[in-house]
């Protein structure tokens, strides 16, 4: 008779579920607010100032800027002084000889002009490193925020619970007292009462972890109480085809572009090697036995014999023919973790839009339902704990959804370079 009887209440919240859902009723949680909180963009200006990767990428520019500079400085002139027959048998400094001559090297086959393609080719990948560096913080920072964002909402999911929980309790209570349910039922409600405060600390503490990992971003302080923002928004997923274009715009693409350019520059710089540079002197020479003077012309040369720097241009050769296949690995790589991405994108999206559309509403009118027939004595304190039980991973579950359909934005809007007009946008802002 038990079995029968609990088969029927099963029965009852069957049938409740099944009518929510076929009723098309729409219920959408709305999250908790958190006003004062702090903003993404307050987020990312703070990290786009104080954090060490930016600065140390920044004096990277300047280091090759310095590198641009010294490229381009012609060799320093030489002076030499000699002194000959001022001592042994000779009757010293009044049969010595002295001479005063300054050389200059010339460099050949355009040295200088390829050193500096060099170290512009050098500053060039500098600073697509640079971009990257503010896009993966961009990244980052987004990924943090969002993290801190679905924990607020699982912390919010965990009070309403928890204020549910002790709500039924005292419906349980007042029945109990009227003698309507055994006093265990009490006992019963008083323990969900502390499982349900458990989990809201649990939740409370990984708040805190969230925003500490975000505010590290920026140094770790100041440390902000909670953060402002939703993650309810649902766009309309681009085709795959519009997302390659815009591949384009990734640093880490467009780096092997700046790098085959690189060591081109790097081959036409070994190549001028070859060409030996001539030393070019002038100076006067005085004998000092008759008072008598000359003037003196030097004309020097390396002879490229066994060294014709073959070696440093087979291998700059070799660099250059190995970036081609290089760029178009990356190329591969990148589309296919952007395939991946975009298929993630859509999965996560149907997800939270079935949740919302069908599974939401019904588990919601399920749990009304079986609350108030336990208030009418129609279920039991065990039957309230499951509908509100499913209600809570239902409602888990759209939080979960909507952290990867965030999370897989990100990781697009980083691989097609979306980043750079916010960075720009926030920096904007500052002035």
């Amino acid at each position: 008779m038990q079995w029968t009887s609990r088969w029927k209440r099963s029965a009852h919240i069957f049938l409740l579920a099944c009518l929510a859902v076929s009723s098309g009723t729409v219920w959408a949680q709305t999250p908790a607010g958190w006003p004062g909180g702090l903003t993404f963009e307050e987020a990312l200006r703070r990290a786009l100032e104080e954090h060490p990767r930016l600065k140390a990428a920044s004096l990277g520019m300047e280091a090759a800027e310095g590198r641009i500079q010294q490229a381009g400085l012609r060799p320093n002139p030489g002076l030499a002084v000699d002194v000959e027959n001022f001592s042994g048998d000779l009757p010293g400094f009044n049969e010595s000889e002295t001479s005063i001559q300054i050389s200059q090297r010339l460099e050949t086959g355009g040295k200088r002009g390829a050193r500096v393609a060099v170290a512009e080719a050098d500053r060039a990948l500098i600073g697509r490193d640079l971009e990257a560096a503010r896009l993966d913080l961009v990244r980052d920072v987004r990924s943090d925020f969002a993290l801190a964002l679905a924990t607020q909402r699982r912390l919010a999911l965990a009070d309403e619970t928890l204020a549910i929980a002790r709500e039924v309790a005292a419906t349980a209570q007042r029945k109990v007292e009227a003698g309507a349910l055994p006093a265990v039922e009490a006992t019963r409600a008083r323990v969900a009462i502390s499982a349900a405060e458990i989990e809201t600390e649990r939740a409370r503490g990984h708040v805190q972890i969230a925003i500490e990992r975000l505010a590290l971003n920026w140094g770790g302080s100041p440390l902000p109480e909670q953060v402002e923002g939703d993650l309810d928004s649902l766009t309309t997923v681009p085709t795959f085809d519009s997302l390659v274009v815009n591949l384009a715009g990734n640093p880490d693409l467009a780096r092997w572009t700046n790098l085959m350019e690189y060591y081109r520059a790097r081959l036409r710089f070994e190549q001028s090697l070859k060409s030996p540079d001539l030393n070019v002197g002038g100076g006067y020479r005085r004998f000092a036995a008759d008072d008598n003077g000359a003037l003196l012309l030097s004309v020097s040369i390396d002879l490229p014999l066994a060294n014709k720097n073959q070696g440093s241009v087979r291998e700059a050769s070799a660099d250059t023919g190995r970036s081609l296949f290089e760029f178009e690995q990356t190329r591969r790589l990148l589309e296919r973790d952007l395939r991946e991405h975009a298929a993630r994108l859509r999965i996560a999206q149907g997800e939270v839009r079935g949740l919302r559309l069908n599974v939401l509403p019904g588990a919601q009118e399920v749990y009304e339902g079986v609350r108030q027939g336990y208030e009418q004595g129609r279920f039991t304190y065990l039957d309230v704990l499951e509908a509100r039980r499913s209600l809570a991973l239902v409602r888990e579950s759209e939080i979960t959804a909507l952290s990867e359909l965030e999370q897989s934005r990100i990781e697009i809007e980083r691989l097609t370079g979306q980043g750079a007009a916010l960075i720009d946008r926030v920096q904007e802002g500052t002035k």
